[in-house]
Order: structure tokens, then C-alpha cells, then sequence
């Protein structure tokens, strides 16, 4: 059977494979009232249940990937996206990328020949009316294989996704587990087909990318260093910067965290400091 010319996704029903030492189980009765959710989860219920029974007739058919990454963490996942058709028996146009909207702007050039979707990850975060379009439109896509390959992510955002998706096959890699948050991973992790765990923390993130699929596969397929596939133009700087004249500063202010956001008014203070010494 093919799929647009590709072969089928592998999507063949298995028992649950958690890692040794793990046990995402959980009784019925908990799996409706789970205790330590927090107040949050409680609040979207009824919205996500709605989302997440909403009915579709079209079969299931190519992959999503979820990942609601900040830029950096992006960049170091993109290489191993360009293993996933082989990895999943799905073709490179049949995977779709649900991303934030902080790198949508550059999604179109990285992630050419793949689909992505973008959102507003502080809105699907706290809005409900929001969110339920963004489950919605999950829910409707309809994947055959639903891919969550994060260590640090949110439950209430990635593995949310993941479940609104449905998709007869889900993956996702063993998070970071904190008291406060097992609650939360219990309930997600113990729905998908399978958990993977990609090393042990400080693994990086590219090692654990390409454990992440060697898993999968069941062979090694080997880390591979990021590299990005950008336009050839020249770039936006004044002639004489441009000719390898007078130095130059690049200063990158913001972050998808709060708390690693530095006032602006020290990045004003620092270019004036850096311009007064040329």
C-alpha cells in the first residue's frame, strides 16, 4: 500500500514500551481524575476533551512533529528532521512541523520541502479560545505518526499536542521529570505507544536527537553537527563592514523565557557603550 508514491507509515499496533525504570501506567479511575494536576490542566479540561474526541473520517496519513523550541533549540533539531521520511516510512512532504512563532519568519527557508505551522506558544499556554482552535486544527490533521523528541518541553504545550493529534502511532522521548510536574507526564506519557530514552542529563541535545532515532530505526545512526541551508545573498551591512572594514557588533535581544529576558534598556546602554568604542 503507498501513500502519494511513499510507502505507508509504520504505524502498526504495539503494547506500550516504556524505559527501564519507568512506569507512565495508570488505573482508569486516575486517568479521569488524576491527582497533582495543576490548576491549569483542570481549567482546560473540558476544551481539550472537546478537541480531542472532535470527530474525523479521513485516515490517518503522514507525521507531525512537535516542537515548541526556541530558536536555538530548533537549529540543533533540524538535521535530524531531514532523517524522519526513512525513520517513519512517510514521505518528506507528508510531515508536517508545529513550531512557536518565533522562528516563523526563517521556517519557510529551513524547512523547505516540509510543512510547518507555527502558533503563539503564550497564548496556547493560557488562552482557552486559542487553544482549542490550535487543538482543532491538530486534531484534524489527521497524522498516522505523531513524533514528540524533546528532553525539556512542557506537558501542558508538546505533550498536549501530541495527544490532541490522536495519531495511531505516538512517540515521544523521556522528558526532564521534575516532583511538580510527574503528575502532568504520568497522564500524557502513559497514552503514547512508546517512550525513548535519550540519555542521561547533561546529554546535548544533538546526542540526544540522534539517539532519539537510532532507537526508533533500531540501527545507529550517527550525530550529525547542525547545519543550515540559508539564502545566498550578501548580507545587510553597510559597504565598508561588508569589506571587512570597521569591526561590528550583532546584539540579539529577547528570549522565549521570562527569566532569561535581559532588561532592553541594558542592550541600548551596551550598543551606545560598544559604538563609543568603535
Amino acid at each position: 500500500m503507498t501513500l502519494s508514491g511513499h510507502s505507508a507509515p509504520q504505524v502498526a499496533a504495539t503494547a506500550k514500551k516504556f524505559p527501564p525504570g519507568h512506569d507512565f501506567a495508570a488505573s482508569p479511575f486516575w486517568r479521569l481524575f488524576p491527582a497533582g494536576m495543576r490548576r491549569r490542566w483542570w481549567l482546560f479540561r473540558l476544551f481539550d476533551l472537546a478537541a480531542y474526541h472532535f470527530p474525523v473520517l479521513r485516515a490517518p496519513r503522514g507525521l507531525l512533529a512537535v516542537r515548541m523550541d526556541g530558536i536555538g533549540d530548533m537549529v540543533l533539531f533540524r538535521r535530524a528532521l531531514d532523517h524522519y521520511a526513512e525513520a517513519f516510512g512517510v514521505g518528506r512532504d507528508e510531515i508536517t512541523v508545529i513550531g512557536i512563532d518565533a522562528w516563523a519568519a526563517v521556517a519557510d527557508e529551513l524547512f523547505k520541502g516540509y510543512r510547518v505551522r507555527t502558533i503563539d506558544e503564550a497564548r496556547f499556554a493560557k488562552n482557552p479560545w486559542y487553544r482549542l482552535r490550535i487543538a482543532l486544527w491538530v486534531r484534524r490533521l489527521r497524522p498516522a505518526v505523531a513524533v514528540n523528541d524533546a528532553y525539556f518541553r512542557r506537558a501542558l504545550m508538546a505533550d498536549s499536542l501530541t495527544w490532541f493529534s490522536r495519531a495511531p502511532r505516538r512517540i515521544a522521548s523521556l522528558p526532564y521529570i521534575s516532583e511538580r510536574t510527574r503528575p502532568e507526564y504520568t497522564w500524557f506519557l502513559g497514552q503514547v505507544d512508546e517512550v525513548i530514552d535519550t540519555g542521561a542529563y547533561p546529554a546535548h541535545e544533538v546526542m540526544r536527537h540522534f539517539n532519539f532515532l537510532s532507537r526508533v530505526t533500531g540501527k545507529q545512526i550517527w550525530p550529525e553537527p547542525p547545519q543550515l541551508d540559508w539564502r545566498d545573498v550578501a548580507a545587510p551591512l553597510p559597504p565598508a563592514l561588508g569589506d571587512g572594514g570597521d569591526p561590528y557588533v550583532v546584539l540579539n535581544p529577547g528570549s522565549n523565557e521570562p527569566g532569561r529576558r535581559w532588561p532592553f534598556a541594558g542592550y541600548v546602554a551596551l550598543a551606545g557603550r560598544l559604538a563609543d568604542a568603535g
